[in-house]
């Protein structure tokens, strides 16, 4: 067992190609997961590891592909009955140990990012907590038991997570320090015995409530809002059918207006979250296993009419996907990439995948196989800014607008028009026409991360403070009384007035850290450059992207 280790304090000696971005997807070796089928599958932001949490067990992997942890989950012992046959009382029985099949499985996980832990429901019908932080991966932190199954659960809030069952079973879980769990009175028209098999949420703007929505085994969707939840009067909750067999992925859209569903009948779909009419379905000719859009979570906006969504299915397929919403009265769903499993893995009886991630640091698409085998592929550089950040978000005028916008803290750095730019550079000079040193080739590229991961946090921290002051001043506007004074007159209009220039001061605030990340980068490139043995014409072309790429710096 490997959860005794710091996989943080680990160092990567092996010489092993960290090149991502390519013209052309390419396959990556597989990796083997002692874990099997993956309940959630997703690349840490702070480590940059491949975190997979299935049935028996939390696994990781670096960069490198080398596993740095394997966390069973814990054995389980109870006080016995009495032994009447043979005279005797046995003190303990054995529930459950490392390999054996009787410890309680795990039914569904999420990612705690604030409290850097991962939330597992078991079958137990306990829903247990277990550390990401340096030093205690893996270790369990807190219990919480409920009275029915937790098979579906979504992160609400930084403080909440929805845990969801059979039919009426939801309560709410602090996802912090707090104990009370709010039992549900919210009841569903379905049988008992039905259980969700997924949800997700996704908070509104300016509105405190989230809207969570929940997919069951007979393809039906339920759409709530969360501070209901343990309300008895709730009349909010709607009902609608989805898909013919069970709903095995849901995805919202557009803060919540529109919902991306995948089902075991082989179709995916687009839906009206107020008025459940369905406004686009595309069928993918393969059962659905697992959906996920990369850039959609519970406290990210979108402000354009198209995303993107991965989804996983049988027969060794991932596709990602594009979804467009016209006029809010029909949707279109486009095919940008399939990536396909090896031929023997591919047409394997019964063999599927059941979980899907991807990286927006290194544009590393990843799934899992229910019989424990990670595939991993480089995506093309064009489908890495699309599942990024597509096209149209990038242009000039969409600009000012997307920098009122919190966008996702894990993507935010990843998807700026000039951290793409940093990226071509960086892929012209890992050419061999270039002769660059396989240790120099290694160092740039970790050098080109470090700066992301700082700049990161720099963005985010920007990010959070504008969100926080611009949500404190519509606030302020909208409270206003209709008929004002002179006085309160005034002071609404230079209200108003902040408004505006809180957004341009946002602006040049983003444009001096992006100044400052490329100007560190061109510094690192420069001197990476020096060790150059190759083609005198291919390092001079070199050099002038590298110029260029500092001139953009001066111009931002």
């Amino acid at each position: 067992m490997l959860a005794s280790l710091d996989p943080v304090a680990m160092v990567d000696s092996e010489d092993v190609n960290q090149r991502r971005w390519m013209n052309q997807t390419k396959t990556l070796p597989s990796l083997k997961c002692n874990g099997h089928e993956a309940l959630v599958l997703f690349v840490h932001p702070d480590y940059l590891f491949t975190f997979m949490v299935s049935k028996y067990c939390i696994e990781a992997f670096n960069r490198m592909g080398k596993k740095v942890l394997e966390s069973r989950f814990k054995v389980k012992w109870k006080h016995a009955p009495e032994d009447i046959s043979g005279g005797s009382r046995l003190p303990f029985v054995h529930l459950g140990g490392e390999g054996n099949p009787h410890v309680p499985a795990a039914l569904s996980a999420r990612f705690l990012r604030d409290q850097n832990e991962i939330i597992v429901g078991h079958a137990d019908n306990v829903v247990r907590r277990y550390s990401l932080r340096r030093g205690h991966m893996g270790s369990l932190t807190r219990e919480t038991s409920l009275d029915f199954s937790p098979t579906a659960m979504t992160t609400l809030t930084q403080d909440l997570t929805l845990v969801s069952g059979s039919r009426g079973a939801l309560c709410l879980i602090p996802s912090g320090d707090a104990e009370e769990v709010i039992r549900s009175q919210t009841k569903f028209p379905f049988p008992e015995q039905l259980k969700a098999t997924c949800a997700t949420s996704c908070k509104l703007r300016g509105k405190p409530n989230p809207q969570v929505f929940l997919g069951f085994e007979n393809g039906f969707i339920a759409v709530t809002r969360a501070n209901y939840v343990g309300n008895r009067e709730d009349e909010s909750a709607r009902v609608f059918s989805a898909h013919c067999g069970r709903l095995l992925g849901i995805a919202s859209l557009f803060e919540g207006k529109y919902i991306l569903t995948g089902g075991q009948d082989g179709t995916v779909a687009v839906f009206g979250s107020t008025h459940g009419r369905c406004l686009a379905r595309k069928s993918l000719g393969f059962p659905i296993a697992n959906l996920e859009s990369p850039r959609e979570d519970p406290n990210h906006t979108l402000w354009s009419g198209s995303t993107t969504a991965m989804v996983a299915g049988s027969h060794g397929q991932v596709i990602v996907l594009k979804v467009s919403v016209y006029a809010e009265c029909f949707a279109k769903i486009d095919e940008i990439a399939k990536v396909v499993a090896a031929t023997q893995i591919a047409f394997s009886v019964g063999r599927r995948f059941s979980g899907v991630s991807f990286c927006s640091w290194n544009g590393v698409l990843s799934a899992c196989t229910n019989d424990g085998l990670l595939h991993q592929w480089c995506l093309a550089l064009s489908v890495s800014r699309q599942l990024g950040l597509s096209q149209e978000e990038i242009d000039e005028s969409n600009l000012a607008r997307s920098e009122e916008l919190c966008l996702t803290k894990r993507s935010r750095l990843g998807s700026m028009k000039e951290m793409l730019d940093g990226q071509e550079v960086l892929q012209f000079l890992l050419e061999p026409s270039l002769g660059l040193p396989e240790s120099a080739k290694d160092a740039l590229v970790a050098e080109f991360e470090r700066l992301q991961t700082t700049f990161q946090s720099k963005i985010v921290k920007l990010e959070e403070a504008h969100i926080e002051k611009r949500s404190s001043l519509i606030n302020e506007i909208e409270m206003a009384p209709e008929e004002k004074s002179d006085p309160e007159f005034a002071q609404h209009v230079l209200k108003s007035e902040e408004l505006t220039i809180l957004a341009l001061d946002h602006r040049t605030k983003v444009r001096e850290v992006s100044e400052e990340l490329l100007q560190a980068l061109a510094k690192a490139m420069k001197q990476s450059l020096k060790k150059a043995t190759g083609d005198a014409a291919a390092v001079k072309e070199a050099k002038d992207r590298i110029q260029r790429l500092e001139s953009q710096a001066l111009r931002i």
